[in-house]
């Protein structure tokens, strides 16, 4: 993922944050954003461990496009990103609870390290 600052000084929405996630591929981007979507459609958060996509609900999403594709997205961007997690024991997927608390983290980093003189270790 790459991005210009200047496309995130102002309030941003659902489909630019798409567009910042998958700026490379209209395929990817589509796939991710269904899938994304199918979390909304259910009800719930997604962000519970017994909640979430059940390995049958994201075999039945992945029927709409190549499933080659659409799980390379999932283990290429979505689970890296940290936006998707899996549940070991039950295998289902569910939207990180942390994904907005590591960007938080490299934000203080960031803040941090600049303010930082200058040290060896830099």
């Amino acid at each position: 993922m790459f991005f210009s600052a200047s496309d995130i000084r102002q309030y941003t929405d659902f489909e630019r944050m798409m567009d910042l996630i998958f700026e490379n591929s209209s395929t990817y981007r589509g796939i991710g954003k269904a899938i994304l979507l199918e979390f909304k459609k259910k009800g719930d958060n997604g962000t519970v461990q017994d909640s979430g996509l059940t390995p049958y609900e994201m075999a039945q999403l992945s029927k709409q496009f190549s499933k080659s594709t659409f799980y390379k997205v999932i283990n290429e961007v979505l689970l890296p990103l940290g936006i998707l997690e899996k549940n070991p024991r039950t295998h289902r997927y569910y939207l990180s609870p942390e994904f907005p608390n590591a960007l938080r983290r490299f934000s203080d980093y960031w803040k941090k390290w600049v303010k930082e003189p200058l040290s060896s270790t830099s």
